[in-house]
Formats: structure tokens, C-alpha cells, sequence
């Protein structure tokens, strides 16, 4: 299904690390293959001096406890579990191969959803409700951010006026504020996303 929140993230997250000092590579709406080129160009530039922030946007699949990035050449789920996970992005490995490269990194990853090919799937040709991804293990000088609870549902937008979704209309704000450590940033989004959707 499609999403209509991402790519405007992307640009404001843009905007708002740039202004922060941090120099941005933007990639939208890739393929796979188009992924893995801008992927490896990107990693192979990061020294062991430099800050990194992974920011994902978009849909993404848990599957036997790992986390799956979709691109927008991911087949349909009639394709079959093998040959979407073949087509995803390994969001650990993302974190593995820039763990050893960078300083420090954080990631940011807006993209919620259960198995599709679990018990609880409701549909087998669509995408079924937003939930969050698996969570991942402490990982020294690395600090996840996901949009949604392992178990909770997530929303896309707010209201039908907003060009953001919800976790990153109220994350946005936060960003270079020096008085806000990453795990207030975390819990204060957190907080705030759950009280907006609960309304």
C-alpha cells in the first residue's frame, strides 16, 4: 500500500540535519539495486571520526525476529516469503556495516509492520496494519529510534491536512535542542505520539 508521508519526512529530516551541520545524502523512492549503490557509496565514505544518522521512511516487515526495509522494487506477498525477504533491505546488517565504521551512530526508522506471513496476517496481498519492528539488542555507541512498539500500531499521518507522519511531525522539533538527551527525545516523542493518536 502506499504511504503518503514519506517523502515529505525525508526532505524536512534533510533540511533539519543540514542545518545542524551534517552533510546529507537523500535517497527516494529506490529500488533494491539503487539502494545498494547509494548504500555502499555512502558507507564507504564514513571515517571513525564521524557522527552518522540513518533515517528510514517507508514500509518495513519482521521476520523471525529481524527487521526488513522495503524498497520500492519489493514484490507483492503472492511473491512469497523467500523471495520478499530476497528483494528487502537487512536492517541489520545496515547497522552491523556502519557500527564498525562510524564513531557514532543513530538511527531512525519510521516504518512499522508485523509478518505478513505470520498466523496474525489479515491479508496475504496487501500489507496488513502498522505495528512496530523487532527490537534490537543494546549495541555499543548505536541508538535505535522506532516509531512504533514491537506491538503497537502506528500511524502514517495525524490528520488528513498533515504532510508528516505522526512520529516525525513531533520528532522534528526536538532535533539540536543540546538540553534533550537521545533517550528524552525517544520517551518525549514516544509520549506524544501515543497521546495524539489516542485522541
Amino acid at each position: 500500500t502506499d504511504l503518503e508521508a514519506p517523502l515529505a519526512d525525508g526532505v524536512a529530516f534533510k533540511v533539519k540535519l543540514e542545518q545542524h551541520g551534517f552533510k546529507v545524502t537523500i535517497v527516494k523512492d529506490a529500488t533494491q539495486d539503487q539502494f545498494r549503490t547509494s548504500w555502499t557509496e555512502f558507507k564507504n565514505s564514513v571515517t571513525r571520526e564521524d557522527d552518522v544518522v540513518f533515517y528510514f521512511a517507508g514500509h518495513g516487515i519482521q521476520v523471525d525476529s529481524l527487521n526488513y526495509l522495503l524498497p520500492r522494487s519489493v514484490p507483492g506477498l503472492n511473491a512469497g516469503r523467500e523471495a520478499l525477504i530476497a528483494a528487502s533491505i537487512n536492517f541489520h546488517e545496515i547497522v552491523e556495516e556502519l557500527q564498525v565504521r562510524a564513531k557514532r551512530t543513530i538511527f531512525i526508522i519510521d516504518a512499522c509492520r508485523d509478518d505478513p506471513f505470520g498466523a496474525s496476517a489479515k491479508s496475504r496481498n496487501v500489507l496488513g496494519p502498522s505495528r512496530g519492528l523487532a527490537s534490537l539488542e543494546p549495541i555499543y555507541d548505536t541508538f535505535v529510534m522506532f516509531s512504533a512498539g514491537a506491538n503497537q500500531q502506528a500511524s502514517d499521518k495525524l490528520h488528513p491536512d498533515s504532510i508528516h507522519s505522526a512520529y516525525i511531525e513531533h520528532l522534528l522539533p526536538l532535533l539540536g535542542k543540546a538540553e534533550l538527551s537521545l533517550v528524552d527525545s525517544a520517551k518525549t516523542v514516544q509520549t506524544a505520539v501515543f497521546t495524539a493518536t489516542a485522541q
